[in-house]
């Protein structure tokens, strides 16, 4: 459709070009309207909450989303990154059950500079955690014990009445290790173990 203005040519009338601006939507106003300040991270978390682009033209700047559904989800998306308040930790370190969520959070669509401001901790520790359960299907838990990670779980389960105290000498005596008893027990507490209050039993309730 084409129309000559002052010797000029038009592609498209503009009642047409405002039409397709009512019905759809694209990149730079998408970013403006949003908190995030990447197109894919915003594209990652559109498909979290289940909005897909309804075209797409080159790379991930070119897709083109329904304007009624974008501004419909816009309620749902994190707080503006300087409005993340930082969680309080008891502990320097994160425990596993932290780390897991984080690479949930990071699955769902938020940004690692999201998750990590809310964990206190650098955003690169949350994209290499999501890398690798990108990799290898699961976090590993960092320090002294991680290589016996999955031996301690297997053995805490198969026994789950057992004392910390009894666990920790049992591990000692299989490993020819000399761990000290306050870093065993802090790995059980990392790795999501602790004593069920109506049972007595260790279990791990993340898991359930």
């Amino acid at each position: 459709m084409l129309s000559k203005r002052e010797g000029q040519f038009a592609m498209f009338a503009r009642a047409d070009v405002q039409k397709v601006g009512r019905q759809y939507i694209f990149g730079p106003e998408m970013i403006r309207a949003s908190v995030f300040n990447q197109m894919a991270q915003l594209n990652r978390w559109l498909k979290s909450v289940g909005v897909l682009p309804v075209a797409s033209l080159i790379g991930e700047k070119g897709k083109v989303y329904d304007r009624k559904l974008f501004e419909a989800t816009l309620h749902l998306q994190p707080k503006p990154l300087d409005e993340v308040v930082p969680g309080k930790r008891e502990n320097h370190r994160l425990s596993q059950k932290d780390k897991e969520e984080a690479v949930a959070a990071v699955k769902s669509g938020l940004t690692p500079h999201h998750v990590a401001q809310r964990l206190g901790v650098h955003h690169c520790t949350v994209a290499k955690w999501a890398k690798e359960f990108e990799e290898t299907g699961r976090v590993r838990p960092v320090g002294k014990l991680a290589p016996w990670a999955a031996a301690i779980v297997a053995m805490i389960e198969a026994d789950p009445a057992r004392s910390a105290h009894a666990l920790w000498k049992k591990f000692n005596e299989i490993n020819k290790l000399t761990v000290a008893y306050t870093t065993f027990s802090a790995f059980m507490a990392e790795i999501g173990f602790s004593r069920d209050p109506t049972t007595g039993l260790f279990h791990r309730p993340d898991r359930h």
